[in-house]
């Protein structure tokens, strides 16, 4: 008797088709992300209105959330996890995003990102509605006017 190696069948190391929509679509999801922190980043750097300290400030949180995102969505696949990780990875990002909003409006504009990674990686629909409230609490935090002192 002969010692051979056994060979896999030939469609063993292909993997089945995605099931979940982010699988699927995770390519788009990114780069949409990357475009969205892209313009906001263009646009905070090339307002007039921004001063050349700002314009060297947002460049650290950005590059920050950016790898924030990737390491936990495209790392970890944040939409698989369970809900108390999901929970860091949103106060993380709110972290992040929150100086950059502090610095330029245009940052506002992740906020089409963060919706849709609301109601996409939280569990259930009471979760994501609720992270939905939370976000939406939180930006109009950010956009309140100042209060003036009498």
């Amino acid at each position: 008797m002969t010692n051979q190696p056994t060979s896999a069948p030939p469609d063993a190391d292909q993997q089945p088709p995605p099931s979940h929509a982010w699988d699927r679509w995770a390519p788009a999801w990114h780069g949409l992300f990357a475009l969205v922190l892209a313009l906001a980043t263009a646009g905070a750097l090339t307002d007039p209105r921004t001063s050349g300290r700002d314009r060297v400030l947002v460049a650290g949180p950005t590059a920050a959330l950016a790898a924030w995102h990737w390491f936990w969505v495209r790392g970890l696949r944040a939409w698989r996890l369970p809900l108390p990780r999901l929970v860091v990875y949103f106060a993380g990002a709110a972290a992040l995003w929150v100086p950059l909003v502090l610095l330029h409006d245009a940052y506002f504009l992740l906020a089409f990102a963060a919706y849709a990674q609301v109601f996409a990686f939280l569990p259930s629909p009471r979760s994501a509605i609720s992270g939905a409230v939370v976000l939406t609490v939180l930006m109009t935090a950010l956009t309140a006017p100042p209060a003036t002192a009498v």
